[in-house]
């Protein structure tokens, strides 16, 4: 009987640290989720889709204009060059909208944090939406009127804050992932 008084507090003890570990285990899954594939993934997902899109988008700008000016001896219709613009055009920026949606739930990363060259993701996003506004207006691919030479500087400076956003949430990543390793330390 007193052996039983020994052991039953003991084992209260064992699955209440088992239960107590299967809770931590599974809210620090639902942290690592969050962070990684919700936030991480999905943002770095629209960002990179945007930046091919936005290549995309310029090789119909580019294709379109050799086109128009005798450069090229392709097959393809101007409508399809001219569709190739204008809808890569529109993922971009409905894509880097979409990032920046889930970017602004995590303040780190939207609004504090900086790559190299010393501007938030926020900054770049909005500099960069900015400049696709600019940049369509620069060149008026449809009707071969414009600065062609401006609008493909004006393509290479927002191309550059791409890479800054994925800079940004890079280096968030890792500061999430110590944070977690922080929190599983304590509680061993």
């Amino acid at each position: 009987m007193k052996l039983l008084c020994l052991v039953i507090p003991l084992i209260i003890c064992i699955i209440s640290a088992v239960l107590f570990a299967g809770v931590q285990i599974k809210s620090t899954s639902e942290q690592v989720t969050d962070v990684y594939y919700n936030k991480l993934y999905s943002v770095n997902n629209l960002v990179l889709n945007a930046d091919r899109d936005f290549y995309q988008a310029l090789l119909g700008a580019t294709q379109h204009y050799e086109m128009m000016n005798g450069y090229s001896s392709s097959t393809a219709s101007l409508s399809d060059k001219m569709d190739d613009y204008t809808g890569n055009f529109d993922q971009v920026v409905e894509r880097i909208q979409k990032a920046v949606d889930i970017a602004k739930t995590e303040n780190d990363l939207y609004a504090s944090l900086t790559a190299e060259a010393g501007i938030t993701f926020e900054a770049c996003a909005e500099k960069f939406l900015a400049n696709m506004k600019v940049w369509d207006s620069l060149y008026n691919v449809e009707a071969n009127t414009g600065d062609w030479v401006a609008f493909n500087q004006m393509f290479d400076e927002s191309r550059d804050l791409l890479d800054e956003m994925q800079e940004i949430t890079e280096i968030w990543a890792d500061q999430e992932k110590m944070r977690l390793i922080r929190r599983i330390l304590i509680w061993f």
